[in-house]
C-alpha cells in the first residue's frame, strides 16, 4: 500500500508544477520573445544537464539508504556524509567543464538578424548559469536521501515549490524589470537556492544526521562503483533526450527551438506518472529479493498499462486542438504535429522505465550504461537526416523512434518475459493508428471524434482485461468509502 500512497505523493507533486507551466509558457513567449524563449530554455536545460555531474551520487545513496532501513541511523549518516562531501568536489569538477562547454554550445545557436543582441545576454549570463551547478548536483544528493527514507511526501512538497519558483520569478522579474536573460537567470538561481535550503533540514531530520563525519573510503568505493556506470547512463541519457535542442538551434534557429521545446516541455508531462510509480517503488525493487523484484517490476507494467494506455491515446486527440487554443493558430499549428509523434514516443518510453529501475535497483548500472553509448551515432545520424528531410515533425519522429529502440533493449537485457510483453505490442499498433489519424483529420472535424471515440473504447477494453490486482483492491476500496462519505455528509447537515 506505500507504495501507491508514495506514487500518489509523485503525481500530485508533478501536476501542480505542470499547472503552473501551461499558465506561464504563453506569458514567457510575450513577454520576452519567442527566440529569447528558446535561449531560455536552452539555458535550464545546460545547468540541468550538468547536474547530472553528481557521478550518480543521488541514485546511489538513494539504494544505500534504502538497504539500511533497519540499519543505524550512525550507519544512513556514514552513507549521507560521504555522499554530501563527494558532491562538493563533484561541483568543483562540474564547474570547470561547464564554463567552457555551455559558451560553446551556447556559441552554436542560430539567431535571427533581429535578435543578435541575444549574444552579448548570453555572455553576461554564464556567470549565473555556473553558480546554479552546485545547487543542482547537491540537491541530487539530499532527494536521494530522502527517497532512501521513502520520504516522497516531503520531496514532493519541496520540489513542488522550487518548481513554482523557477517558473514564477523569472516571469516576474521579466515583467518587472525587461527581459534581459542575465536577470532571468539570476531569479532562476535564488529558486534554487531556496530549494537547497528547504532540503538540508528535511534531510537531516528524516535520515537523521548525526554528527560530521569525514567520508569513509570504503564508503566512497561502493557509491563510485555503483555510481560511476550511472553517472554514464545520467550523462548520455538525457543527452540522448535533450541534445536535440541544440541541433536544432544549429540547424533551424533558436526560434525553432522554441517551437519545439513548447510542446517537447509539454508532452514531457506525461511521465509523471511512471517517473511516480518508479520512483516509489525502486527502494522496494533494491531491498527485495530477485524473485520478488520482477514480480513487483511486473505489476509495475500492468499497472502503467492501465493509466498510460488510454490516456496518453486521448491526448493525441486532444493536443492539436488544445494547442490551438492555448498558443494561437499559428504557433499551434506548428506545434500539434511534434506534440502527437513526441506522444508516441513518451508513452514507449513511460514502459523503458520498468526495466531500467529494475537493472538500477539490482546494482547493474552498467548495462544500462553500454546500451546508451551504443545508440549515440546512430540516432544522431538519423536525427540529422529526419530533421534535414521533415523539419521539427523529423525531430520528433527520430526521439519517438529511438524511444522505441531503448524500450525494446531494455526489456531484452532486464529478461523480462514475452509473456508480459505480448500485451503492449497490440497497444502499441492502437498508438500509431492514433497518431496518423490525429494528424491527418482536421481538429474540428466530427470524424475526428468518431475515430478517437472507437479507438479510445478499444484501448479502455484491452487494458481493463489485463488489469493488475491492485486496480479491482482500489475500486472495492473506493465503493466501501461511498456509503461512509454520504453518512457522514448526511450527518453533518442534522447537526
Amino acid at each position: 500500500m506505500s507504495v501507491v500512497r508514495h506514487t500518489s505523493y509523485n503525481v500530485a507533486g508533478a501536476l501542480i508544477p505542470l499547472a503552473v507551466s501551461i499558465v506561464t509558457v504563453p506569458l514567457y513567449i510575450k513577454v520576452i520573445g519567442t527566440g529569447r524563449y528558446g535561449l531560455l530554455a536552452i539555458c535550464w536545460l545546460l545547468v540541468g544537464y550538468f547536474g547530472l555531474f553528481d557521478f550518480g551520487l543521488g541514485r546511489a545513496t538513494a539504494q544505500k539508504i534504502a538497504r539500511l532501513a533497519d540499519a543505524s541511523s550512525r550507519e544512513r549518516s556514514s552513507i549521507f556524509w560521504t555522499s554530501a562531501l563527494m558532491s562538493l568536489v563533484l561541483s568543483l569538477m562540474a564547474i570547470l567543464a561547464f564554463a567552457p562547454l555551455a559558451k560553446f554550445g551556447l556559441g552554436l545557436m542560430r539567431l535571427d538578424p533581429h535578435e543578435l543582441g541575444l549574444q552579448e545576454e548570453v555572455g553576461s549570463a554564464l556567470p549565473f548559469l555556473v553558480a546554479a551547478l552546485p545547487f543542482g548536483i547537491a540537491q541530487s544528493v539530499l532527494v536521494g536521501a530522502l527517497e532512501g527514507r521513502q520520504k516522497f511526501l516531503t520531496i514532493n512538497l519541496i520540489s513542488s515549490a522550487g518548481t513554482i519558483a523557477t517558473s514564477v520569478l523569472p516571469l516576474m522579474v521579466a515583467i518587472w524589470s525587461g527581459p534581459d536573460l542575465p536577470n532571468l537567470l539570476a531569479a532562476s538561481l535564488v529558486a534554487r537556492s531556496f530549494v537547497f535550503l528547504l532540503l538540508v533540514p528535511a534531510c537531516v531530520q528524516a535520515i537523521p544526521v548525526e554528527r560530521f563525519q569525514m567520508a569513509s573510503s570504503r564508503e566512497t568505493g561502493r557509491l563510485l562503483g555503483f555510481g560511476g556506470w550511472t553517472t554514464v547512463s545520467n550523462v548520455v541519457g538525457p543527452l540522448m533526450v535533450f541534445w536535440d535542442r541544440f541541433a536544432i538551434g544549429a540547424i533551424l534557429g533558436s526560434t525553432a527551438v522554441a517551437v519545439y521545446v513548447v510542446p517537447f516541455n509539454l508532452v514531457w508531462q506525461v511521465l509523471i506518472v511512471p517517473g511516480a510509480i518508479m520512483s516509489a517503488l525502486f527502494p522496494r525493487l533494491a531491498s527485495a529479493e530477485l524473485r520478488e523484484s520482477r514480480r513487483l517490476a511486473s505489476q509495475a507494467i500492468s499497472a502503467l498499462a492501465f493509466a498510460m494506455t488510454p490516456s496518453t491515446l486521448l491526448m493525441i486527440f486532444a493536443a492539436p486542438p488544445f494547442l490551438t487554443i492555448w498558443l494561437g493558430p499559428e504557433l499551434g499549428l506548428k506545434t500539434a504535429p511534434i506534440a502527437c509523434i513526441l506522444l508516441l514516443g513518451v508513452w514507449i518510453n513511460s514502459f523503458a522505465r520498468v526495466p531500467h529501475g529494475h537493472i538500477l535497483a539490482r546494482g547493474e548500472p552498467k548495462l544500462t550504461a553500454l546500451l546508451m553509448i551504443s545508440e549515440i551515432i546512430p540516432y544522431a545520424a538519423m536525427f540529422y537526416l529526419l530533421v534535414r528531410l521533415l523539419g521539427l515533425p523529423g525531430a520528433a519522429l527520430a526521439w519517438s523512434v529511438r524511444c522505441a529502440v531503448d524500450s525494446i533493449a531494455l526489456f531484452v537485457i532486464d529478461r523480462t518475459s514475452i509473456r508480459e510483453c505480448m500485451p503492449l505490442l497490440g497497444q502499441s499498433v492502437l498508438m500509431i493508428l492514433g497518431v496518423i489519424a490525429s494528424l491527418a483529420v482536421p481538429n474540428w472535424s466530427p470524424f475526428r471524434f468518431l475515430v478517437g471515440a472507437v479507438l479510445l473504447g478499444v484501448a479502455v477494453i484491452i487494458v481493463w482485461t489485463s488489469r493488475p490486482r491492485q486496480v479491482d483492491q482500489l475500486l472495492k476500496r473506493i465503493r466501501l468509502l461511498v456509503p461512509f462519505l454520504k453518512d457522514a455528509r448526511s450527518s453533518s447537515r442534522d447537526f
